[in-house]
Order: structure tokens, then C-alpha cells, then sequence
């Protein structure tokens, strides 16, 4: 799954990318944050909780669903409703604009 870095040219790489676009009550956008230790620490840890979990047969899909539920049930107790939702309704035009889309290079 996804190694070691994320990038749309990696031919491994998985869900990742940036995930925030909310700014209220506190929170901050991973855009900010990403090149922190502390993020990068995160994301090998969850790249890691990835790759052992498709290892062992879980589908990706179900992967990336449980990941999302664990991800904003945590973000709405530390930030509240109304700053996820705000995060959420700004993921749409980043989708829609391709940049979680990832491009493979074919071999």
C-alpha cells in the first residue's frame, strides 16, 4: 500500500493526500501541519494500521470507510460539529478538482 510518501505519481500510493480544509475553533488544516514531525509521525502510523489491515485480507474499501468514521468521530469531539462539517463541505471542489486522485504510472 502506501510505503513511504504521498504523491499523485507513486504507482503504491493510497487514500492520504491532504485532509483538512476547516479552520474554526482551533483546528488546523493539514496543509499547515504536514510537514511537521509530529504529522509525519501520524501518517507512518496509519500507513502502517493500512498495510497490516489489506495485508490480512480487509478490503481497502472497508479500510477507508472505518479510517473516515474514526477519523471524524475524533475531529467532532475535539473540534466540535459545526468545524467538520465546515471541513467536509470543503472537501467536495477538492475532489471534484482531482486532487485525491491518483495517477499510476503503468509499467
Amino acid at each position: 500500500m502506501l510505503g513511504h510518501a504521498v504523491c499523485k505519481e507513486d504507482a503504491h500510493a493510497r487514500p492520504g493526500g491532504s485532509a483538512g480544509a476547516a479552520r474554526g475553533q482551533g483546528m488546523l488544516a493539514f496543509e499547515q501541519a504536514e510537514g511537521s514531525d509530529e504529522s509525519v509521525k501520524a501518517l507512518n502510523f496509519i500507513l502502517e494500521a493500512w498495510e497490516e489491515g489489506t495485508g490480512s485480507g480487509i478490503a481497502p474499501e472497508l479500510m477507508a470507510y472505518a479510517a473516515l468514521y474514526t477519523a471524524l468521530t475524533d475531529l467532532v469531539a475535539a473540534f466540535g460539529e459545526e468545524s467538520v462539517v465546515s471541513l467536509i463541505k470543503g472537501l467536495g471542489p477538492r475532489v471534484e478538482k482531482g486532487e485525491f486522485t491518483l495517477y499510476r504510472s503503468r509499467q
